[in-house]
């Protein structure tokens, strides 16, 4: 599944991180109320990551994931010394995962349900400002070949209509608010640094510079909502739902899900 030497890495980079920052969250998280037992099972799973008893270190950062995801959705997410335990517990719990199926010979099922709440996870700690941990990219590079080999990407879309259905269009959508010329922002094409330093940044002044990506794959390839869906569709990404009417928020939220659902959505 993963060469032994990618794993050791992957856990010596683990250790490392954790080495220089969980101690200090363990100590905010129990000084908050309520946060003694959770920190001390934070203690307990980095204790056993240590000593490498993956095993547990599945059952113990698993709850500490779901006491913290109660507690955060419950109490809001401004609170930094929770936040910071329930990524240390996605960390630890994507990685007892990976070592889970590693060289086991485990049904098909089983591989796809592990690898999907594996990078389920990876993606809410990066979420979560995981992406400070090197070992954080390092498990997706293990796992994301492997979701390719046993198909456990999305399924290919299907055609609702028209091939326009599935490309962005350059032109704002009709319900789109209308900008009158007086609050129009000032737009400039060839602008140089020199004049954008004077003109603009020293001015405070917004400007929408023109044709600057024109030449980017990504302005052509990210319009295309199928080739998204195909090759990021099992990613986890933060959407916000609601409506704006007269500038008040209504129902507004922020819900976690694939961005295969979010585009079928």
């Amino acid at each position: 599944f993963c060469p032994l030497l990618m794993l050791a890495e992957i856990h010596k980079s683990i250790v490392n991180f954790a080495g220089q920052h969980i101690a200090a969250v363990i100590d905010e998280v129990r000084c908050s109320p309520g946060g003694t037992g959770v920190a001390n099972q934070l203690g307990n799973c980095w204790s056993l990551l240590q000593s490498q008893d993956c095993e547990q270190v599945q059952v113990v950062s698993d709850e500490v994931r779901k006491c913290c995801w109660e507690k955060l959705n419950g109490e809001g997410w401004p609170n930094v010394g929770w936040r910071e335990t329930y990524l240390f517990s996605l960390i630890f719990l994507s990685y007892s995962l990976i070592r889970k199926i590693d060289g086991a010979n485990v049904p098909p099922s089983v591989m796809t349900e592990v690898l999907l709440a594996a990078m389920t996870h990876l993606d809410m700690a990066i979420i979560m400002g995981g992406s400070v941990c090197p070992a954080v990219q390092g498990m997706i590079d293990v796992i994301e070949p492997k979701m390719i080999a046993h198909n456990c990407l999305p399924a290919p879309a299907e055609a609702a209509g028209a091939d326009d259905f599935w490309t962005v269009s350059d032109s704002a959508p009709s319900w789109s608010p209308r900008i009158t010329p007086d609050h129009a922002i000032r737009r400039e094409a060839g602008l140089t640094p020199e004049r954008f330093k004077k003109e603009f940044f020293k001015t405070d002044t917004p400007v929408v510079i023109e044709d600057v990506a024109a030449s980017w794959p990504a302005l052509r390839r990210w319009r295309d909502l199928k080739e998204l869906r195909t090759c990021y569709g099992h990613r986890t990404v933060p959407v916000e739902l609601g409506r704006i009417r007269a500038g008040q928020k209504e129902g507004w939220r922020e819900e976690a899900m694939t961005l295969a659902a979010f585009i079928d959505r």
